[in-house]
């Protein structure tokens, strides 16, 4: 999977007033379904299907939490933690 990275109108839309949540999960489905209950609940989401995604958002992005799946594909996630 190719790394993700986000374009300058994904930056430049980010509000850095609200609550932030970023979502680190290999598997699409479960992804979804958290980020829609997250943005539901007036949080902004931004899912990672890597630790590679992960820490490149966690190094362009400030976010207030985030959940991290146990076994991504590149890296276990407590490692990631």
């Amino acid at each position: 999977m190719p790394i993700y990275s986000p374009s300058k109108e994904e930056l430049s839309d980010q509000d850095l007033t609200g609550p932030s949540i970023l979502v680190c999960e290999d598997e699409e489905a479960p992804a979804y379904l958290l980020k829609q209950i997250l943005s539901q609940a007036g949080y902004k989401v931004d899912v990672a299907y890597t630790a590679t995604q992960a820490r490149y958002l966690l190094k362009t992005k400030l976010y207030d939490a985030m959940t991290v799946d146990l076994l991504l594909p590149d890296q276990d996630g407590l490692s990631l933690l």
